[in-house]
Protein backbone atom coordinates (compact mmCIF):
# COMPACT_ATOMS: atom_id res chain seq x y z
CA UNK A 1 0.00 0.00 0.00
CA UNK A 2 1.11 3.56 -0.65
CA UNK A 3 1.00 6.48 1.72
CA UNK A 4 -0.96 9.58 0.80
CA UNK A 5 1.29 11.79 2.86
CA UNK A 6 4.73 10.99 1.53
CA UNK A 7 6.87 9.28 -1.07
CA UNK A 8 5.89 5.64 -1.69
CA UNK A 9 8.32 3.13 -0.17
CA UNK A 10 8.39 1.19 -3.43
CA UNK A 11 7.01 1.32 -6.94
CA UNK A 12 4.25 -1.10 -7.86
CA UNK A 13 5.38 -3.52 -10.55
CA UNK A 14 2.77 -5.03 -12.83
CA UNK A 15 3.25 -7.76 -15.46
CA UNK A 16 3.14 -6.71 -19.10
CA UNK A 17 0.03 -7.61 -21.07
CA UNK A 18 -2.10 -8.58 -18.07
CA UNK A 19 -5.06 -6.90 -16.37
CA UNK A 20 -4.08 -5.47 -12.99
CA UNK A 21 -5.52 -3.53 -10.08
CA UNK A 22 -3.41 -0.82 -8.46
CA UNK A 23 -4.12 0.39 -4.93
CA UNK A 24 -3.45 3.55 -2.97
CA UNK A 25 -4.03 4.17 0.72
CA UNK A 26 -4.59 7.53 2.40
CA UNK A 27 -3.21 8.48 5.77
CA UNK A 28 -3.01 11.69 7.73
CA UNK A 29 -0.67 12.23 10.64
CA UNK A 30 0.23 8.55 10.54
CA UNK A 31 -3.39 7.41 10.78
CA UNK A 32 -5.47 5.86 8.00
CA UNK A 33 -8.11 8.25 6.70
CA UNK A 34 -11.03 8.05 4.28
CA UNK A 35 -10.42 10.36 1.27
CA UNK A 36 -14.02 10.23 0.08
CA UNK A 37 -14.64 10.20 -3.66
CA UNK A 38 -11.40 9.80 -5.62
CA UNK A 39 -10.65 10.16 -9.33
CA UNK A 40 -7.39 9.00 -10.89
CA UNK A 41 -5.46 9.91 -14.02
CA UNK A 42 -2.93 7.38 -15.34
CA UNK A 43 -0.18 8.77 -17.57
CA UNK A 44 2.01 6.58 -19.77
CA UNK A 45 5.62 7.73 -20.13
CA UNK A 46 6.08 5.59 -23.24
CA UNK A 47 3.06 7.05 -25.01
CA UNK A 48 3.50 10.55 -23.54
CA UNK A 49 -0.25 10.60 -22.98
CA UNK A 50 -2.92 9.53 -20.53
CA UNK A 51 -4.38 6.04 -20.69
CA UNK A 52 -7.02 7.07 -18.13
CA UNK A 53 -8.21 10.58 -17.34
CA UNK A 54 -10.14 11.47 -14.17
CA UNK A 55 -11.42 7.91 -13.96
CA UNK A 56 -13.53 6.86 -10.96
CA UNK A 57 -11.93 4.55 -8.42
CA UNK A 58 -13.33 1.69 -6.40
CA UNK A 59 -13.10 1.02 -2.67
CA UNK A 60 -14.33 2.67 0.47
CA UNK A 61 -15.52 3.52 2.93
CA UNK A 62 -12.05 3.43 4.36
CA UNK A 63 -8.58 4.57 3.31
CA UNK A 64 -7.98 2.29 0.30
CA UNK A 65 -8.89 3.13 -3.29
CA UNK A 66 -8.20 1.11 -6.43
CA UNK A 67 -8.12 1.43 -10.19
CA UNK A 68 -8.10 -1.42 -12.70
CA UNK A 69 -6.18 -1.49 -15.96
CA UNK A 70 -6.94 -3.80 -18.86
CA UNK A 71 -4.44 -6.02 -20.67
CA UNK A 72 -4.58 -3.58 -23.58
CA UNK A 73 -3.46 -0.75 -21.27
CA UNK A 74 -0.43 -2.74 -20.05
CA UNK A 75 0.54 -4.21 -23.42
CA UNK A 76 3.97 -2.52 -23.46
CA UNK A 77 6.82 -2.13 -21.00
CA UNK A 78 6.17 1.27 -19.49
CA UNK A 79 6.38 3.66 -16.56
CA UNK A 80 3.00 4.86 -15.30
CA UNK A 81 2.31 7.91 -13.15
CA UNK A 82 -0.97 7.79 -11.22
CA UNK A 83 -2.43 11.06 -9.96
CA UNK A 84 -5.20 10.48 -7.42
CA UNK A 85 -7.42 13.47 -6.58
CA UNK A 86 -9.58 13.19 -3.47
CA UNK A 87 -12.87 14.91 -2.73
CA UNK A 88 -11.18 17.64 -0.68
CA UNK A 89 -8.79 18.44 -3.57
CA UNK A 90 -5.76 16.74 -2.04
CA UNK A 91 -3.51 15.03 -4.56
CA UNK A 92 -1.56 11.79 -4.21
CA UNK A 93 0.98 10.74 -6.86
CA UNK A 94 2.11 7.12 -7.10
CA UNK A 95 3.94 5.11 -9.72
CA UNK A 96 3.69 1.72 -11.38
CA UNK A 97 6.16 0.04 -13.69
CA UNK A 98 5.01 -2.42 -16.35
CA UNK A 99 7.70 -5.12 -16.42
CA UNK A 100 8.35 -8.22 -18.49
CA UNK A 101 8.57 -10.54 -15.51
CA UNK A 102 9.85 -11.08 -11.98
CA UNK A 103 12.94 -12.82 -10.65
CA UNK A 104 10.81 -15.28 -8.72
CA UNK A 105 7.09 -15.92 -8.13
CA UNK A 106 5.63 -15.60 -4.65
CA UNK A 107 4.59 -19.25 -4.79
CA UNK A 108 8.26 -20.22 -4.94
CA UNK A 109 9.07 -18.00 -1.96
CA UNK A 110 6.33 -19.71 0.03
CA UNK A 111 8.15 -23.05 -0.34
CA UNK A 112 11.17 -22.01 1.73
CA UNK A 113 11.22 -21.72 5.51
CA UNK A 114 9.96 -19.68 7.29
CA UNK A 115 8.12 -17.83 4.51
CA UNK A 116 5.32 -20.41 4.55
CA UNK A 117 3.86 -18.41 7.45
CA UNK A 118 1.43 -16.10 5.63
CA UNK A 119 0.48 -14.34 8.87
CA UNK A 120 3.99 -13.21 9.77
CA UNK A 121 5.17 -12.78 6.17
CA UNK A 122 2.32 -11.22 4.23
CA UNK A 123 2.08 -10.99 0.45
CA UNK A 124 2.56 -7.22 0.64
CA UNK A 125 5.81 -7.70 2.57
CA UNK A 126 7.11 -10.31 0.13
CA UNK A 127 6.23 -8.11 -2.85
CA UNK A 128 8.10 -5.18 -1.33
CA UNK A 129 11.17 -7.28 -0.51
CA UNK A 130 11.14 -8.82 -3.99
CA UNK A 131 11.19 -5.37 -5.58
CA UNK A 132 14.03 -4.25 -3.30
CA UNK A 133 16.02 -7.40 -4.08
CA UNK A 134 15.50 -6.97 -7.82
CA UNK A 135 16.60 -3.33 -7.64
CA UNK A 136 19.64 -4.12 -5.49
CA UNK A 137 20.93 -6.86 -7.79
CA UNK A 138 20.26 -4.77 -10.90
CA UNK A 139 22.08 -1.76 -9.44
CA UNK A 140 25.19 -3.72 -8.49
CA UNK A 141 25.27 -5.63 -11.81
CA UNK A 142 24.30 -2.73 -14.09
CA UNK A 143 21.74 -4.86 -15.90
CA UNK A 144 18.11 -5.90 -15.43
CA UNK A 145 17.40 -9.61 -15.40
CA UNK A 146 13.88 -9.24 -16.78
CA UNK A 147 12.65 -6.93 -19.57
CA UNK A 148 12.28 -3.34 -18.29
CA UNK A 149 11.54 0.14 -19.65
CA UNK A 150 13.78 3.14 -19.01
CA UNK A 151 13.67 6.81 -19.99
CA UNK A 152 16.76 8.74 -19.02
CA UNK A 153 19.42 11.26 -19.99
CA UNK A 154 22.27 9.55 -21.82
CA UNK A 155 25.87 10.69 -22.26
CA UNK A 156 27.78 11.40 -25.47
CA UNK A 157 30.66 8.95 -25.92
CA UNK A 158 31.93 10.09 -29.33
CA UNK A 159 30.64 10.90 -32.80
CA UNK A 160 27.10 9.53 -33.01
CA UNK A 161 27.64 7.25 -29.99
CA UNK A 162 25.44 7.46 -26.88
CA UNK A 163 25.87 5.61 -23.61
CA UNK A 164 22.96 4.47 -21.40
CA UNK A 165 23.10 3.42 -17.77
CA UNK A 166 21.79 -0.11 -18.35
CA UNK A 167 23.21 -2.99 -20.36
CA UNK A 168 21.37 -5.42 -22.64
CA UNK A 169 19.51 -2.70 -24.54
CA UNK A 170 16.95 -4.55 -26.65
CA UNK A 171 15.02 -1.76 -28.35
CA UNK A 172 15.27 2.03 -28.61
CA UNK A 173 11.85 3.63 -28.64
CA UNK A 174 12.71 7.31 -28.84
CA UNK A 175 15.62 9.75 -28.85
CA UNK A 176 15.05 13.40 -28.11
CA UNK A 177 17.47 16.30 -27.99
CA UNK A 178 17.44 19.90 -26.88
CA UNK A 179 16.61 22.30 -29.72
CA UNK A 180 16.61 26.08 -29.62
CA UNK A 181 14.22 28.38 -31.39
CA UNK A 182 13.11 31.99 -31.25
CA UNK A 183 10.48 31.00 -28.68
CA UNK A 184 12.97 29.24 -26.40
CA UNK A 185 14.37 25.75 -25.99
CA UNK A 186 12.43 22.51 -25.91
CA UNK A 187 13.00 18.77 -25.96
CA UNK A 188 12.29 17.48 -29.45
CA UNK A 189 12.06 13.79 -30.45
CA UNK A 190 13.99 12.79 -33.55
CA UNK A 191 11.53 12.27 -36.43
CA UNK A 192 12.96 8.81 -37.13
CA UNK A 193 15.65 6.42 -35.92
CA UNK A 194 17.02 5.48 -39.34
CA UNK A 195 20.53 4.06 -39.11
CA UNK A 196 20.35 3.38 -35.38
CA UNK A 197 22.50 0.50 -34.12
CA UNK A 198 22.88 -1.01 -30.66
CA UNK A 199 26.58 -1.52 -29.93
CA UNK A 200 27.83 -4.09 -27.39
CA UNK A 201 24.43 -4.11 -25.71
CA UNK A 202 24.82 -0.84 -23.83
CA UNK A 203 25.72 1.86 -26.38
CA UNK A 204 23.62 3.29 -29.17
CA UNK A 205 25.04 4.55 -32.45
CA UNK A 206 23.03 7.10 -34.37
CA UNK A 207 24.55 8.75 -37.47
CA UNK A 208 24.05 12.20 -35.99
CA UNK A 209 26.63 14.72 -34.80
CA UNK A 210 25.81 15.21 -31.15
CA UNK A 211 27.42 18.15 -29.43
CA UNK A 212 27.26 20.13 -26.21
CA UNK A 213 24.28 22.14 -27.49
CA UNK A 214 22.32 18.92 -28.05
CA UNK A 215 22.26 18.16 -24.34
CA UNK A 216 20.33 16.90 -22.53
CA UNK A 217 19.79 13.92 -24.83
CA UNK A 218 16.98 11.70 -23.58
CA UNK A 219 16.50 8.08 -24.60
CA UNK A 220 13.52 5.80 -24.02
CA UNK A 221 14.42 2.16 -24.40
CA UNK A 222 13.74 -1.44 -23.44
CA UNK A 223 16.52 -3.35 -21.74
CA UNK A 224 17.35 -6.42 -19.71
CA UNK A 225 17.54 -10.19 -20.04
CA UNK A 226 14.62 -11.82 -21.80
CA UNK A 227 14.27 -14.16 -18.83
CA UNK A 228 16.27 -14.37 -15.59
CA UNK A 229 19.20 -16.79 -15.27
CA UNK A 230 18.26 -19.45 -12.66
CA UNK A 231 21.17 -18.59 -10.37
CA UNK A 232 20.23 -14.90 -10.36
CA UNK A 233 16.60 -15.78 -9.59
CA UNK A 234 17.73 -17.94 -6.67
CA UNK A 235 20.01 -15.19 -5.35
CA UNK A 236 17.13 -12.68 -5.46
CA UNK A 237 14.94 -15.09 -3.50
CA UNK A 238 17.65 -15.60 -0.87
CA UNK A 239 18.14 -11.84 -0.57
CA UNK A 240 14.41 -11.14 -0.24
CA UNK A 241 14.17 -13.84 2.43
CA UNK A 242 17.16 -12.37 4.26
CA UNK A 243 15.52 -8.95 4.36
CA UNK A 244 12.21 -10.37 5.59
CA UNK A 245 13.80 -12.12 8.56
CA UNK A 246 15.40 -10.24 11.42
CA UNK A 247 19.10 -11.10 11.61
CA UNK A 248 20.40 -12.72 14.82
CA UNK A 249 23.36 -10.32 14.62
CA UNK A 250 23.45 -6.64 15.40
CA UNK A 251 23.89 -4.77 12.10
CA UNK A 252 27.18 -3.36 13.40
CA UNK A 253 28.69 -6.78 14.17
CA UNK A 254 31.57 -7.84 11.92
CA UNK A 255 32.95 -10.68 14.05
CA UNK A 256 33.13 -12.17 17.53
CA UNK A 257 35.59 -13.90 19.89
CA UNK A 258 34.82 -17.23 21.52
CA UNK A 259 35.45 -18.07 25.16
CA UNK A 260 38.57 -20.06 24.27
CA UNK A 261 40.07 -17.08 22.46
CA UNK A 262 39.16 -18.02 18.90
CA UNK A 263 37.92 -15.38 16.49
CA UNK A 264 35.30 -15.62 13.75
CA UNK A 265 34.45 -13.03 11.09
CA UNK A 266 30.90 -12.40 9.91
CA UNK A 267 30.14 -11.46 6.31
CA UNK A 268 28.43 -8.06 6.39
CA UNK A 269 27.40 -5.63 3.70
CA UNK A 270 30.06 -2.96 3.28
CA UNK A 271 31.87 -0.84 0.71
CA UNK A 272 33.72 -4.05 -0.26
CA UNK A 273 30.72 -6.40 -0.44
CA UNK A 274 27.30 -5.03 -1.29
CA UNK A 275 25.50 -7.98 0.31
CA UNK A 276 25.90 -10.19 3.36
CA UNK A 277 24.98 -13.48 1.67
CA UNK A 278 27.82 -15.39 -0.03
CA UNK A 279 25.66 -16.65 -2.92
CA UNK A 280 24.36 -13.15 -3.69
CA UNK A 281 27.93 -11.79 -3.59
CA UNK A 282 29.01 -14.57 -5.98
CA UNK A 283 26.18 -13.76 -8.41
CA UNK A 284 27.05 -10.06 -8.29
CA UNK A 285 30.66 -10.91 -9.11
CA UNK A 286 29.66 -13.27 -11.93
CA UNK A 287 27.15 -11.00 -13.66
CA UNK A 288 28.25 -7.59 -12.49
CA UNK A 289 29.29 -4.49 -14.31
CA UNK A 290 28.95 -2.30 -11.24
CA UNK A 291 26.99 0.92 -11.13
CA UNK A 292 27.44 1.15 -7.37
CA UNK A 293 30.94 0.53 -5.91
Amino acid sequence: MLSATGTPTSVDRVPVGQPVTIYAEWEQGGDATDPGTVAVTVASDRQASNILTAAPTTGGPGPVRAVSLTAAQTVNLDWLTLTWIAADGSVLTTYAEVVGGFLFPLARARKISPLQDTTVYTNDQLLEMRTLAEDAIEDICGVAFVPRYRHEEVSIESYGLLHGSRRNIQNVIQLSTFMTSSSGGSQVPLPNLNGLQIVAGYEVYMPTLWNWFSRPIMMAYEHGYRFPPPRVANAALLLARRWCIESPWDERTTGFRTRDGGEMSILTASHMDAFDLPEVVAVADAYGFPLVV
